[in-house]
């Protein structure tokens, strides 16, 4: 498996536990960070990029059972690896169903955690492949499909905002046609890493089809959604892409109503899309 970039939080209050997890980890090829509670290792989730979070349960302000159920919560495909010393008081299962990927008690053995460390991550591995796009390694339709639903749900409930931007690129068939498959792969992988630079972490972006790609915004209404997509699409026709250097996109934007599902939501994107090519392209439109 590889190892290169990945990131490992450890939260634990106690110093010479942290710095035991961080030796073993980085002796195996792993980089590191540190929190002293659940508290600060949100804190730091919220600027930085994680591959996967060790956390001890008995620590001050947050616990680490709480910790994992809000990680579970805001990143549910995070790894989770709790690991505690009082095992009577916090049995697996609470853990478990917290949303943890795995589970040790203290003392432990360096080999064994090490090995059930590794196997979480390549068990998360082969889920990231399950749902990413092979070709621009953002999410793909499936996974958008699952997002979508679930976000869908928590705004009908919470009655909370939530909006969808379809994006495509105007005249695609003429790069592969005029440039070659390959340099129309290059600007799919341009295209996703640069609208990734620009969407929140909130966000859920994917590769619905060939040149067509979804944003899922929840706390959003239609206004914003709309004003980041004009945003989003003057950002890409400034921008320079290799070998062809210029591309523009039209945008389709939506916001859940109520009794939308999946279909009715996407539908009401994907023709606004289809208004916005019909004018001229370039350009955003909204239903």
């Amino acid at each position: 498996m590889k190892k290169r970039g990945y990131k490992v939080l450890i939260v634990d209050d106690e110093p010479v536990t942290r710095d035991m997890l961080a030796t073993l980890l980085s002796s195996n090829g792993y980089k590191c960070d540190v929190a002293f509670d659940g508290k600060q290792a949100l804190a730091k989730m919220d600027s930085e990029e994680y591959s996967a979070v060790i956390t001890d349960v008995v620590m001050p302000d947050m616990d680490g059972i709480s910790l994992t159920r809000e990680i579970s919560r805001k990143y549910p495909l995070m790894p989770v690896m709790v690991i505690t010393g009082y095992a009577g008081k916090h049995p697996p299962d609470e853990a478990i169903k917290a949303g943890a990927s795995d589970f040790i008690n203290k003392p432990f053995a360096a080999e064994e955690f090490v090995v059930r460390f590794q196997k979480m991550m390549s068990d998360q591995e082969i889920m990231r492949l399950a749902i990413k796009d092979p070709l621009t390694n953002i999410y793909n339709r499936r996974h958008f499909n699952e997002e979508i639903r679930r976000e869908i749900d928590r705004a009908a409930r919470y009655e909370r905002k939530l909006s969808v931007v379809m994006l495509d690129i105007d005249h695609f068939k003429n790069v592969n046609d005029i440039f070659g498959h390959q340099a129309g792969d290059s600007v799919l992988c341009e295209l996703a890493m640069l609208v990734e630079k620009h969407i929140r972490k909130t966000d859920i972006f994917a590769r619905y089809g060939g040149e067509e790609f979804c944003i899922l915004m929840p706390e959003t209404d239609i206004a914003d959604a709309a004003g980041f997509a004009e945003k989003l699409r003057d950002i890409i026709e400034r921008s320079a892409f290799k070998n062809i250097e210029k591309i523009t996109a039209s945008f389709g934007v939506s916001e859940y109503r109520k009794d939308d599902d999946l279909f009715s939501l996407i539908k009401r994107a994907d023709d606004a899309l289809y208004i916005a090519k019909n004018k001229g392209r370039n350009r955003v439109e909204r239903l």
